[in-house]
C-alpha cells in the first residue's frame, strides 16, 4: 500500500490513477462509517482532489471534483478548525478558483451545465492566514502565498512586506527555500 508521499513519486500514471480511484472508494466508506471524523473528510478531500482534478482529468470532472473537494475540506474544518494542512489545501483551491476568468466560467457552464465553484483572493488569503497562524513555525512558502494573494488584490505594499519576509527568512542551505526566494524575487519584479 502507498502512502500519499509515495504516490507523488510514482511515475506510472495509470497505476497512480488506480490507486487514487481505490483511495476515493475507501474514503467514501470511511466517511460513511465515521461521518464526524475530520481526518476522514480531510483525506477524502485530498484523494478526490487528486483523482478528479489531477493530471488528465476532463473539465467536467474537475468542476465536479472541485465541489467535492471543497465540501469535504470545509467539513473537515467544521469538525476541527485547528488543522493547518486543511487551511493550506483550501487556500490553494480558493486561489486557483479565484483566478478563473469570466469566459472560463461561462464556457464551463455552457459546455457542462456546471458553473465552477466561486471564491475570491480574499477567501484564499483568509485560509492562508489561518494556516500560518496554526503552524508551529511558518515557512517561506506561507509568506510567498500571502504575497501572491495581496498582489492579485492589488495591495502592493502588503505584497512587498510578505515578499520581504519570504526572502529574508529563506535559508541558503535549503533548496526549497531557495526556490521560494527565487519566486518571490520574480513576483517583486511584477509588482
Amino acid at each position: 500500500s502507498y502512502n500519499y508521499h509515495e504516490l507523488g513519486t510514482l511515475q506510472d500514471e495509470e497505476a497512480k490513477k488506480k490507486i487514487l480511484e481505490r483511495a476515493v472508494v475507501l474514503g467514501e466508506e470511511l466517511i460513511e462509517r465515521f461521518p464526524d471524523s475530520p481526518q476522514s473528510h480531510k483525506w477524502y478531500a485530498v484523494c478526490v482532489g487528486e483523482f478528479k482534478t489531477g493530471k488528465g482529468a476532463g473539465t467536467k470532472d474537475k468542476i465536479e471534483g472541485g465541489f467535492l473537494f471543497q465540501k469535504h475540506a470545509v467539513r473537515a474544518l467544521e469538525l476541527d478548525n485547528t488543522d493547518p494542512i486543511v487551511h493550506y489545501m483550501l487556500e490553494k483551491f480558493y486561489y486557483a478558483v479565484a483566478g478563473l476568468s469570466y469566459f472560463e466560467r461561462k464556457g464551463a457552464k455552457a459546455m457542462f451545465g456546471l458553473e465552477p465553484p466561486n471564491s475570491t483572493y480574499e477567501d484564499a488569503l483568509k485560509s492562508f492566514k489561518d494556516c500560518t497562524r496554526l503552524r508551529e513555525k511558518p515557512n517561506v512558502y506561507d509568506y510567498l502565498e500571502q504575497a501572491r494573494c495581496y498582489a492579485k488584490m492589488k495591495k502592493k505594499e502588503e505584497a512587498k512586506q510578505f515578499i520581504k519576509k519570504c526572502i529574508d527568512e529563506a535559508r541558503d542551505d535549503d533548496p526549497s527555500d531557495m526556490k521560494a526566494k527565487e519566486q518571490a524575487n520574480r513576483l517583486l519584479q511584477h509588482i
